[in-house]
């Protein structure tokens, strides 16, 4: 048989707006009325790469070369107002940033050996790589007595801000041999897999002595 070569390449982009309206309201064991309300918006946005390689040799031999990428970031708001269970006009507001990434390659291939009894040797390598980030998530909480009027300033309750990361790789290897006998096949192999995954993450709490905000 003659030789084939083959590719598969492929590029994408998306981008998307989501709001989400929440809404909180129940009783305390208490009978203490708690209400919330509030909107979550997101912005979000993914593109992608495939590039893919065959060949094929005299019909005996195969080798295919496959790589993927696709990356994500995704800008979120959260705000939420209402009453909360001590009683305190509530105002929560939490800012976000994610991103993530992720790159698959492999590498294959398919060999028939006539000379060696018609023995079928399959192997295959690949390596992945998964990222996160969130680089910076921020959470403030405010409160009032509702007893007072408008012009009473609102209580920062310690602000927060983390950061993380998320860090993971895989490795694989395979070997399949597939040997005819008779009417049957004798199949043997190994595979050996390592991973590695690092998380790491940064969180402050501001102590805030007598806070306000006017």
């Amino acid at each position: 048989e003659e030789d084939l070569f083959g590719y598969v390449a492929s590029l994408s982009y998306r981008s998307g707006y989501q709001r989400t309206e929440n809404r909180l309201d129940y009783e305390t064991t208490g009978g203490v009325p708690v209400f919330q309300d509030g909107t979550r918006d997101q912005f979000s946005v993914l593109w992608g790469a495939i590039v893919d390689v065959n060949f094929r040799i005299s019909g005996l031999h195969k080798i295919s070369v496959q790589n993927s990428f696709n990356q994500t970031g995704e800008d979120k708001v959260s705000r939420l107002k209402g009453i909360d269970e001590n009683e305190q006009d509530l105002r929560t507001e939490v800012t976000e940033w994610d991103q993530r990434s992720m790159y698959v390659g492999k590498v294959s291939g398919a060999h028939t050996l006539p000379d060696v009894a018609g023995l079928a040797v399959n192997w295959h390598a690949s390596y992945s790589e998964s990222k996160a980030k969130e680089p910076d998530r921020r959470t403030s909480v405010y409160t009032r007595n509702i007893f007072y009027s408008d012009p009473y300033p609102f209580s920062t309750s310690t602000p927060q801000r983390s950061w993380s990361t998320l860090d993971e790789q895989t490795k694989s290897f395979g070997l399949d041999f597939a040997l005819p006998l008779f009417d049957a096949k004798l199949k043997f192999g190994s595979l050996y897999e390592k991973k590695n995954r690092d998380y790491k993450i940064q969180f402050y709490v501001t102590e805030l002595e007598n806070p306000s905000n006017n």
